[in-house]
């Protein structure tokens, strides 16, 4: 996870916009999620980074670079792959500027395959604990190839 943390630092985050503005917070704001253990403090930055990069269902520039790093953490975090689930599965579902839409939506598809394989590992007792709505399996379905 280093070598993703340091190429964190190598996007021009601050030439790069989401819901609030400059997006030079979400550098900061991904590390965050990288780092701590403390779930509030995690809850906090995943309502903030949700709130950034997919505010009342609209794309922005730096959703398609947060993507990766939320693909990243999903494989890493396993206590914040339900919520990042949940997002990527909204910013699929959101509304696209035609500028940012095959950027956030090819890095989606490239992290698809992550959420396939963590969906599957799940059995029934399991998703309930993930709240995941079947809504959400057959949209992932939807969204595979």
């Amino acid at each position: 996870m280093q070598n993703l943390l340091s190429e964190l630092k190598n996007i021009g985050w601050e030439q790069l916009s989401h819901a609030y503005g400059s997006a030079e917070d979400v550098p900061e704001i991904l590390e965050d999620l990288y780092l701590l253990e403390d779930e509030k403090e995690l809850q906090d930055c995943m309502q903030e980074l949700w709130s950034n990069i997919y505010h009342q269902g609209t794309i922005y520039e730096a959703t398609a670079y947060a993507i990766p790093f939320l693909s990243d953490l999903f494989q890493h975090k396993a206590n914040l792959q339900k919520a990042i689930f949940h997002l990527l599965v909204a910013i699929y579902e959101g509304n696209y500027r035609k500028a940012v839409a095959k950027d956030a939506k090819t890095e989606i598809l490239k992290g698809i395959e992550h959420l396939q394989n963590f969906v599957n590992s799940l059995n029934e007792e399991e998703k309930a604990k993930y709240q995941l709505e079947k809504e959400d399996f057959s949209l992932l379905k939807q969204l595979l190839p």
